[in-house]
């Protein structure tokens, strides 16, 4: 490669720049928002299941704590460290291909075919475990392909095989094939070989992992229903399970062919190198595994492509300038990054959520005595809330119970929200009110039949029952539902034919966000 060095480290530097401010201001998933509140409350009485990722819990559970005591937004001390560990993810990488003594520009092209995805400047920092899990492959391999010739080295690739087991349970595979592709016959040989106590300590830390594949109690459950219908209410043969595999070739044409020709590179060559065994193996994973969402094809797309890069690159050294071609590959592969850098914050941004999300949480700071049900974690350092998960395949109905029972004051009407609401809307249009920025409030209902209720005696009915020790405190009359119909009531006495009233408790009719809660924190949709 006849690039200047100079001009590589300036674009290093621009690439880091761009990606780091892309990943704190890419949209924002409810998905995300979700895994970071869940994080964060790792310790509290919130019922939440963290026996799945133990391991992942923990260490966001250290970021967004690390996120609160410097005083930053739990999702972008999240953010900020998934695009650390993209980073290091990157390093190890190159690391191990030069390891592998592999060409600079077969390295580079891999890289760059990777960073020039809609997928990577989508999704490569997000809250996701498949990119700890890569972290750690990606450090197996590194010491698997070490000159190294020591017991030690199988046994940390072992116990990071143990410890990406619990950061996702679907990391076994990766882990088996890099197993069967790098420890051969002549290791064993070279394992049993020493002392006693190394031996007994390898064999029962294998033994630990298969104990832990097969009896992991609710992630081996996890791991299994993936194969079936169960987990997203689709077969596994569907088509559906390709969507966001065929959406990923339509809008990165390239990876389809690069595919290809890397299986037929792995099919020619790995006999040659065991590097292709692994590669080739991670590729029917790709195509066989039933949920192959976007954020697991990533993580899987360096060692999908690298093999076909090896292809592009023979068929350039056939070119008399190829030195010119090379860097004129490179050239357009830098700015063509920078672009989807830009067409993706240009469109699929935060911004609006970021504004929303601070204006929400200062007007509940208003009402801290109030119930609030946050199906995501809108304002996930707020005391007073509670938090329950809802998802198409989840036991909805459990929650609507739930929500019956503790019966909130406030209810954010984020996407999720509308799992339970469909359930019973009959509930929710008696006993709520909605503002048309995204939230239900609770209709305090009273019997006026006797004429007992003046503003004085609702004062202290409504001071007592919902603000207890506020001090300040004043019921919204200029919204009190009298027979059916929404009246201002000016004067302290209350109209004779006032037989049954609705007031609000919190004045939440003052709000006025830019957008829709419900529109604005849901799944995170497809560019």
């Amino acid at each position: 490669m006849s690039i200047s060095n100079h001009l590589i480290f300036l674009y290093l530097i621009l690439l880091v720049i761009v990606y780091f401010y892309t990943g704190q201001n890419v949209f924002w998933a409810d998905s995300e928002m979700w895994t970071v509140l869940t994080s964060f409350h790792l310790f509290g009485d919130y019922g939440h299941d963290h026996s799945i990722k133990p391991v992942f819990d923990y260490i966001l559970y250290l970021v967004t704590q690390a996120g609160h005591f410097f005083s930053l937004k739990l999702m972008d001390s999240a953010r900020l460290f998934f695009c650390l560990i993209t980073a290091v993810n990157g390093l190890l990488f190159v690391r191990w291909m030069k390891r592998l003594n592999k060409n600079n520009f077969v390295i580079a092209l891999t890289l760059m075919l990777c960073v020039s995805t809609s997928l990577f400047w989508e999704r490569s920092f997000r809250v996701r475990s498949d990119y700890l899990v890569l972290a750690l492959h990606l450090l197996a391999l590194n010491i698997l392909v070490s000159t190294y010739k020591t017991q030690l080295k199988y046994i940390c690739c072992l116990a990071l095989f143990v410890w990406a087991y619990f950061v996702s349970p679907k990391s076994v595979f990766v882990s088996f094939f890099i197993c069967v592709s790098y420890i051969q016959r002549d290791s064993f040989k070279f394992l049993l070989k020493g002392n006693i106590a190394k031996i007994v300590g390898l064999l029962s830390l294998a033994a630990f992992g298969c104990l832990v594949f097969t009896f992991g109690g609710p992630a081996y459950s996890y791991f299994i229903e993936s194969f079936t219908g169960s987990n997203r209410g689709i077969a596994y043969l569907d088509w559906q399970r390709y969507e966001h595999l065929m959406r990923a070739f339509s809008k990165n044409i390239w990876l389809l062919p690069l595919m290809v020709m890397s299986v037929c590179t792995c099919l020619r060559s790995w006999k040659k190198d065991r590097t292709y065994i692994f590669c080739l193996l991670t590729i029917i994973y790709l195509v066989v595994y039933p949920n192959k969402l976007p954020f697991f094809i990533l993580s899987l797309l360096l060692f999908v492509i690298f093999p076909g890069v090896e292809f592009v690159v023979q068929l350039i050294a056939g070119f008399k300038r190829k030195l010119i071609l090379q860097n004129i590959i490179l050239i357009f592969l830098c700015l063509f990054s920078f672009y989807k850098a830009w067409q993706v914050t240009m469109t699929h941004n935060n911004f609006l959520q970021r504004l929303t999300q601070i204006e929400v949480c200062f007007q509940l700071e208003s009402f801290p005595l109030a119930r609030v049900y946050d199906p995501i974690g809108l304002c996930p350092e707020r005391t007073n809330s509670h938090f329950n998960f809802l998802g198409p395949y989840h036991n909805n109905k459990n929650e609507l119970e739930m929500i019956k029972i503790l019966r909130p004051h406030i209810l954010l009407n984020v996407a999720k929200l509308q799992f339970v609401l469909r359930l019973d809307p009959d509930y929710f249009r008696k006993n709520y009110s909605y503002n048309q920025s995204g939230f239900f409030y609770i209709k305090e209902k009273l019997n006026n039949q006797k004429a007992k209720w003046n503003k004085d005696r609702i004062n202290y009915h409504m001071k007592t029952k919902y603000f207890r020790e506020q001090n300040e405190f004043t019921v919204n009359y200029h919204y009190l539902t009298i027979n059916n119909k929404v009246k201002s009531l000016e004067s302290q006495i209350l109209p004779e034919n006032a037989s049954f009233i609705e007031l609000i408790p919190y004045d939440l009719k003052s709000i006025k966000l830019d957008s829709d809660l419900n529109k604005l924190f849901r799944f995170d949709a497809e560019i």
